[in-house]
């Protein structure tokens, strides 16, 4: 088996880099071109049987990990398929890109900084449904790799290892998830900011899963829960004049909508009686003139 699995690697390199070019970039759900297909409608034709070999390919990550294929490059394609077109294509990269996390501790910070910065770069607000599952995605690795750090064998092995360093060496990546979570509360849908709160929530049991370093910054959750209260009483006199203004403002202009419905009224009311007068003077200036032409006729009669 070790005689062919160098060789092995290399054709799983190069079929990857290939498909990657035909079924892979040009079908995520980002694309633009990829809105309003259907999946039936795009995976037919000579498509289908490079899909199937894609498959394949990616669902063999990481037992067989790509020859020269790079760990930015190898979490950067499996993050994109995981918002591919095709349902089990997108699974089998989710299992994948989850397995690394997993099964090596050394690319557990690769891999989540690679996906947080393919959900910065990729995926937008735009794409709700897509965006939200994303989150999704990024919290289950997060609470598997807290999951992992909870087996008891691993538990002991922390507990008997020396003091903790200065600085956590997971600190960066999980500051930097913490980053996005910030920016997803900015969202203006309630889903997004749900999902935001419980990603914060995880990375701060993960930070004591983990264990606190002296150095280390407090989980942003707790920085939060912390100047809530100050926030919150800082702001309480601009609510209330808000509210105020908010009053005066509707009453204001409910009264200029009535002020502009009386005036429309009392315009249409003059119109109607012009046209009246009108109608009136024009068939007495009708009717004179045939009153005499009789007259006229009349009196000629007689004579």
């Amino acid at each position: 088996m070790s005689l062919y699995y160098s060789q092995v690697r290399k054709a799983i390199d190069n079929i990857l880099r290939h498909l990657d070019k035909e079924v892979g970039r040009c079908m995520m759900l980002t694309n633009v071109q990829m809105l309003n297909k259907e999946p039936e409608d795009m995976i037919t034709g000579e498509r289908k049987p490079k899909i199937d070999l894609f498959r394949t390919c990616v669902a063999a990550i990481p037992r067989i990990l790509p020859d020269s294929m790079s760990k930015p490059e190898l979490i950067d394609l499996l993050s994109r398929l995981t918002v591919h077109m095709d349902d089990e294509l997108r699974l089998i990269s989710q299992n994948s890109l989850q397995s690394l996390l997993l099964d090596f501790s050394d690319w557990r910070e690769d891999v989540l900084f690679g996906y947080t910065h393919f959900l910065l770069r990729e995926v937008q607000d735009t794409h709700q449904g897509l965006q939200d599952s994303s989150i999704k995605l990024l919290l289950q690795l997060l609470t598997q790799w807290r999951l992992t750090l909870q087996v008891p064998g691993n538990k002991r092995a922390a507990e008997a290892s020396p003091r903790l360093p200065d600085r956590s060496p997971h600190c960066s990546v999980l500051h930097a998830v913490e980053g996005l979570a910030l920016l997803l509360l900015c969202s203006c849908q309630t889903s997004t900011r749900k999902l935001a709160v419980s990603v914060l929530r995880e990375i701060r049991i993960l930070f004591n899963t983990i264990g606190h370093a002296e150095d280390d910054d407090k989980p942003m959750i707790e920085v939060m829960d912390q100047l809530s209260p100050a926030v919150m009483d800082s702001f309480v006199h601009v609510a209330v004049s808000d509210s105020v203004s908010s009053t005066v403002s509707l009453f204001l202009s409910v009264s200029v909508c009535v002020s502009v419905c009386v005036c429309v009224c009392v315009c249409v009311c003059v119109c109607v009686c012009l046209c009246v007068c009108l109608c009136v003077c024009l068939c007495v200036c009708v009717q004179i003139p045939i009153l005499a032409f009789f007259i006229v006729g009349f009196l000629g009669v007689q004579e």
